[in-house]
């Protein structure tokens, strides 16, 4: 084997070949995480791409950069032909050449320099790139896949003893049981870090309607509904099941009642603070979803997009009528079970949940796992109660 053919099918094998003899800075990528690799690898005092230099290097061998796009690319995208894309008089099915996939497929284009991108593009393999795994769902779209499977199940199948339940025609490998589907959403949790700690003191309102001249004055009134009053399903939980619903700031605990009924006139604001720290999910903004190129992290890029679709649906709005909405029968089973079953490193239970409100930008809404003797008055002995009432301030409709 001539020593030509040999590197070629070395740099096909580990996915890169050297480049030219460049250096690189960080004003050519657009990638979070290939300005890091440059900052940490810069040894240059000059650019190849802008002619730029300076006295202290901050610039890389241009080698550096192309290693970890070559390295990184496998890990989505593989050989057309070695991922079974069907062939006939060419490829059937959606196939890039590296520049299509550096300039377009990825999403984010990574790299701003038409030099640059030639450079590395000439370095990469010379086949037909296809996503990994081709007959198969990406894995985010497999867990996309599996919460709509999940929610026909326990809206139209089965509400309680669901977690092995196949639905019909699904026989693929494709395909997550409803509880497969809450393993890998905890694994997306706990991985990305979502458990958060509210300390004790911490302040949390809550807003109750009632008639102009009335008021609330008690944490039992001001705090979770009684059982017996539970009488209609909510997002997060199902009839006859009580939950603490609040928010972190006054204005986002108002404007949720006010949607919810907006002929309300006038109601209690109740500030309650936390008796111990607690644990809590924090739903309410959507991590950022890791690089291809962060090798550190970028093993939670399935999980984190599918928590993003998540997000958005625990945050949509809530409809408060006699009427039995279903439609929300998935977001209370996840619910109960991240109060029951998911255990977050270190073990313990989880308090709550955070999420995103939609009716007020930026706030912030908080569900926790009380019934109504979770919160006690000031002066009174806590027991195990999680919430003290320090005040209630009277609103009325301007």
């Amino acid at each position: 084997m001539s020593l030509v053919k040999r590197a070629m099918e070395d740099a096909e094998a580990r996915g890169w070949s050297n480049g030219p003899d460049k250096t690189v800075c960080d004003r050519h990528v657009e990638d979070d995480a290939l300005e890091r690799l440059i900052a940490e690898r810069a040894e240059e005092t000059t650019c190849s791409y802008c002619e730029r230099s300076d006295a202290e290097p901050f610039a890389a061998p241009l080698d550096v950069l192309i290693e970890r796009i070559g390295t990184s690319l496998s890990h989505e995208w593989r050989n057309a032909d070695d991922e079974g894309v069907p062939w006939e008089g060419g490829y059937v099915g959606a196939t890039y050449d590296s520049y299509d996939l550096l300039t377009d497929a990825l999403g984010d284009i990574p790299l701003n320099h038409d030099e640059l991108v030639s450079d590395v593009v000439g370095s990469l393999p010379d086949h037909a790139w296809a996503q990994r795994d081709y007959l198969r769902l990406r894995p985010a779209d497999r867990l996309s896949s599996a919460w709509e499977d999940f929610g026909t199940i326990v809206k139209h199948h089965r509400r309680y003893f669901f977690a092995g339940f196949r639905n019909e025609g699904h026989d693929d490998d494709d395909y997550l049981t409803p509880g497969e589907l809450l393993d890998q959403i905890g694994r997306a949790v706990r991985e990305a870090e979502l458990v958060v700690e509210l300390g004790e003191g911490e302040s949390v309102y809550r807003v109750r309607p009632h008639p102009p001249g009335e008021g609330y004055e008690t944490a039992e009134d001001l705090g979770a509904p009684r059982v017996e009053n539970v009488k209609n399903a909510s997002r997060m939980a199902a009839a006859g099941t009580p939950l603490f619903y609040g928010a972190l700031d006054v204005d986002t605990a108002i404007k949720e009642v006010r949607f919810a009924d907006p002929d309300v006139e006038a109601w209690t604001v109740g500030e309650f603070h936390l008796l111990r720290p607690a644990r809590i999910i924090d739903l309410s903004t959507a991590p950022p979803v890791p690089s291809l190129f962060d090798a550190e992290r970028r093993h939670l890029r399935a999980g984190l997009i599918f928590l993003r679709y998540f997000f958005e649906q625990i945050k949509k709005p809530f409809k408060r009528d006699d009427r039995i909405h279903i439609e929300y029968v998935p977001t209370q089973v996840v619910t109960e079970w991240f109060h029951v079953w998911f255990k977050p490193e270190g073990g313990g239970q989880i308090d709550g949940i955070l999420y995103g409100s939609a009716r007020q930008s930026g706030g912030v809404n908080l569900a926790l796992f009380i019934g109504n003797d979770g919160a006690v008055d000031a002066g009174q002995e806590p027991g195990d109660a999680l919430l003290k009432l320090i005040s209630h301030e009277p609103g009325a409709r301007a």
